[in-house]
């Protein structure tokens, strides 16, 4: 018996780490999914779709319908050393079965150094005309029209705002003025006699050097496909193989457990892509151990079926490994007194005790509506 539990353990090992992502095919012309058939639901998906010859990335967003919040984005990005004609996306969010969702494909192209050398120029009149706006001189000294802190975000903000339909390709780039900047602001607000302003104008060209010389990307096309449907999903079992212990006696000076393989049934608390994870890896477990557990002259049995058998929670700590623990129902046999086949019982001899095991794990569909 042994054996064959090791054997199938290693097996459902074997069937889970074959696990695979779900394709997902873009149609960009139609501008839907599979040939219109809703989307997998409860696993990983692996998005394709054809690119146009100047598409250097590719980002999908997945949004709730009509809502501005992005709850998950993957991003692809063309290898430099070589061309695509498509894009392949591993996209690890699992989504909701019967949910609607909004994706929003966008499609980026590298800039031009040209397009690049504009911006910064753009950008370096905008933060010029907003200091000479904010920092006066007069008699001598110079004056903040706002302090120091709320200029840096301002003169941040104009930043930001100028690229927001821009992206760096490198998610490094620190997009804000430096730490100089911020610093000679500081010292113009505490000594007015400390400096020139148009200081600030040389610590803004080398920023806005800094950051632009990075490679940037514009959206070529950008494709929302709204309120798109998930697959049914019916609920799902996992059947559970494993091998556990369980506390026979907490006597003085006779701490005796025992240990046996078991095989159960668990139903996840949450499959939901919403939930937490700690929930979404809980679940209310069911099972049953092989064999009885033996304590010196004693055996351990179960009510009525003369098998231990358990409830308890699992919790998934690797992708197909699951940890049990909770509670089995014992019921003492002394000498022969579980011999036979009778299913009477004596509620005396009955006790729930703890138990903890780890086991493998497979799951089944209860099937699509």
């Amino acid at each position: 018996m042994n054996r064959l539990i090791f054997t199938l353990i290693i097996s459902l090992f074997s069937i889970s780490g074959m696990a695979q992502y779900q394709s997902v095919v873009f149609d960009y012309e139609l501008g839907y999914f599979n040939n219109g058939q809703p989307l997998p639901a409860e696993s990983r998906l692996l998005f394709n779709g054809e690119i146009a010859d100047e598409v250097c990335a590719v980002s999908v967003e997945i949004r709730k319908p009509n809502s501005s919040k992005v709850l998950y984005e993957a991003l692809w990005q063309e290898m430099k050393e070589k061309s695509a004609d498509n894009f392949q996306l591993p996209v690890n969010y699992p989504l909701t079965g019967k949910t609607d969702y909004d994706f929003h494909i966008i499609y980026y192209r590298k800039l031009r150094n040209k397009e690049k050398r504009q911006i910064s120029e753009d950008l370096f009149k905008q933060v010029q005309f907003y200091r000479e706006q904010q920092i006066k001189k007069h008699n001598g000294k110079i004056k903040l029209l706002r302090p120091a802190k709320k200029l840096s975000r301002d003169f941040n903000q104009i930043l930001y705002n100028a690229l927001f339909d821009y992206r760096s390709a490198d998610e490094s780039v620190d997009v804000s003025f430096s730490s100089m900047f911020e610093t000679f602001l500081s010292s113009l607000e505490r000594d007015t006699l400390a400096g020139n302003a148009d200081q600030l104008d040389d610590i803004f060209e080398r920023d806005i050097t800094r950051i632009m010389e990075h490679e940037w990307w514009a959206v070529s096309t950008l494709r929302k496909v709204q309120d798109y449907p998930t697959e049914n999903k019916g609920g799902a079992l996992a059947l559970n193989i494993g091998y556990g212990g369980a506390l026979l006696s907490t006597k003085p000076n006779n701490f005796t457990y025992g240990t046996a393989p078991y095989i159960g049934l668990s139903l996840p608390f949450s499959s939901k892509s919403f939930a937490s994870s700690f929930w979404q890896n809980t679940s209310v477990s069911v099972g049953a151990f092989t064999q009885n557990f033996q304590d010196e002259d004693r055996e351990f049995t179960g009510p009525i079926f003369r098998r231990p058998y358990f409830v308890g929670l699992g919790y998934k700590v690797f992708r197909f490994v699951r940890l049990n623990a909770g509670v089995v129902a014992l019921e003492e046999q002394i000498g022969n007194s579980g011999a036979g086949n009778s299913v009477s019982f004596d509620l005396s001899n009955i006790k729930a005790q703890p138990f903890i095991g780890l086991s493998a794990e497979i799951k089944f569909s209860l099937g699509n509506k």
